[in-house]
């Protein structure tokens, strides 16, 4: 903050972008601009490189779409398996991102951010992008491991170890 001012635990609609004076960012609700809660108290913040300069379109609760800038994501990880795990972040149906975006210019929410999941958001990569259609993509629901079958290693010093079944 100008001021030195150190704050915590303030919603995304608390925060617009800089380049616009508070009188031209509309104020919206929370759920307006966020469909689901913190998914976990471990984070991992991770800017994509091959979305770092996207832009991209978003579909919100009223499905309307908007358009913003991509600014990086946060993936919901449980760090610990010997922790508890109370939350969805390893449950494969339910596990989110958020990629914070800012709203561009033009845009009825101009200056404001967004945290949005995968399944609301279609980034435009010029050099790969080439529908501009909304895909009707099924949710994976089933949770996978190759670690399941009754299969071994061998049990010595050899660096190109044999599959035993």
């Amino acid at each position: 903050m100008p001021n030195g001012a150190n704050y915590a635990r303030l919603p995304i609609t608390a925060f617009f972008s800089d380049q616009y004076n508070r009188k031209d960012v509309v104020d919206l609700e929370l759920k307006q601009t966020v469909y689901w809660d913190c998914l976990s108290y471990y984070a991992n913040v991770i800017e994509y490189n091959a979305l770092a300069t996207s832009q991209c379109k978003f579909i919100d609760r009223n499905n309307k779409l908007h358009r913003a800038n991509y600014l990086f994501s946060i993936d919901y990880c449980q760090p610990d398996m010997n922790l508890l795990n109370i939350t969805y972040s390893e449950v494969s149906a339910e596990h989110k991102h958020h990629h914070i975006l800012e709203l561009n210019k033009g845009d009825e929410w101009q200056g404001n951010y967004a945290l949005m999941p995968n399944n609301k958001i279609l980034f435009n990569l010029p050099n790969f992008t080439v529908k501009d259609q909304i895909p009707d993509y099924k949710t994976n629901m089933e949770y996978l491991s190759v670690e399941t079958d009754s299969w071994s290693t061998s049990d010595d010093d050899s660096f190109y170890y044999k599959v035993k079944e």
